[in-house]
Order: structure tokens, then C-alpha cells, then sequence
């Protein structure tokens, strides 16, 4: 028999989580695609997201700039960083995660938990940093090596721009930390469910 309480709690923790990520996408969108969206639109494209991302290969929910495009008019090279970005955050909630359990757990080798913890931290960081620092000139290389059309080189230039501002959006003084603690909680979330 199903627990109605546990049922309700379920539900009520999915909602939660669901509406977390909306707040998160309604305000990347507003600061990288320029465009305002509800935060009803945002919860619908979460769950459109969701659903397509369990159809599509490789679990990228690619809905979610498509309904952008389809309502908004926002162009693909606009809102297809904005979920690597999400990716990003996740990943990076997620080594924080991993990097708290790591220090807080009992160790009794020669090397410290949080050593090995602070050790990941810093390499991460590092090949974030690498990535977007190069990624202008890969994205020349790219264009400069593979004969494209003049127009697929300009996509792929603003893909590029676009990117690099999402990247930038992540370390931004105030919506970088209200961007992770949404992303933190929404994970936490689903761990509890």
C-alpha cells in the first residue's frame, strides 16, 4: 500500500525542486538571453526539459531552448550555453558536495581527506579556467581549419560570444552565488526525495 504522507512529501520535494531550477533558468535567460520569461514558462520548460531529456540522447534537455526560440524568438547560439551552464553549476555543486563529505569524513591514511578534496577543487578550477580562457581560439581554429560557410562561421563566432558570456554569468558578484545556491538546493532536494 502507498504511504499517502511519504506520497505527499514526494510531491512536494519534486515541486520544490522543480521550481528552484525554474527560478535558476528564469534568470539565466534574463541575464544571457536578454529575454524575460515567467517563472510559469520557466517551470514548464523544466518539465518539457525534462521529459525531452529522457528521449533525446546524451540526457541534454534541448527543449528548453527550443521553447525559447519557438516563444521568445531567442536564437539557439543564445540558449544553447545556457545549459551548458547549468551542466556547469550541477557539476560544480556537485564536487562541492563530494569536497564537504571528503573533509568531514574520518581518514586514517597518510594523506587528509580534505587534501586530496582541495587537490580536486583546484584542478577543476584550473581546467575551467583553461577552457574558457581558449576557447576564442579554438573556436578560430575551428573556423580557420574546417572550410565553413561565412555564415556557419558566424554561428559558430557567436556560439563562441555567447559562451563566454555565460561563463561569465557564473562568476558574476551577484547572481553567480544566487545561481549556486539555487543549483545547491535543488540538488539537495533530490538527494532527500
Amino acid at each position: 500500500a502507498v504511504n499517502p504522507f511519504l506520497l505527499s512529501v514526494i510531491c512536494l520535494f519534486t515541486a520544490a525542486n522543480i521550481s528552484l531550477k525554474a527560478m535558476r533558468w528564469k534568470i539565466m535567460v534574463r541575464h544571457i538571453g536578454e529575454e524575460k520569461i515567467s517563472l510559469a514558462f520557466a517551470f514548464l520548460s523544466i518539465i518539457a526539459g525534462v521529459a525531452g531529456g529522457s528521449i533525446f540522447p546524451g540526457r541534454m534537455e534541448v527543449v528548453k531552448p527550443l521553447l525559447l526560440k519557438e516563444k521568445k524568438g531567442t536564437p539557439l547560439t543564445k540558449s544553447i550555453p545556457l545549459l551548458l551552464a547549468e551542466r556547469m553549476l550541477d557539476f560544480l555543486v556537485i564536487i562541492s558536495l563530494l569536497l564537504v563529505t571528503a573533509v568531514l569524513l574520518p581518514t586514517k591514511n597518510l594523506f587528509s581527506n580534505s587534501s586530496i578534496a582541495w587537490a580536486v577543487a583546484a584542478v577543476m578550477v584550473l581546467i575551467f579556467m583553461i577552457i574558457t580562457r581558449n576557447l576564442s581560439m579554438i573556436a578560430r581554429l575551428v573556423t580557420e581549419k574546417i572550410p565553413f560557410s561565412e555564415k556557419t562561421k558566424q554561428k559558430i563566432s557567436d556560439l563562441e560570444k555567447h559562451l563566454l558570456r555565460t561563463a561569465s554569468l557564473l562568476g558574476h558578484k551577484k547572481i553567480g552565488p544566487w545561481l549556486f545556491l539555487l543549483s545547491i538546493t535543488a540538488i539537495l532536494l533530490e538527494i532527500f526525495r
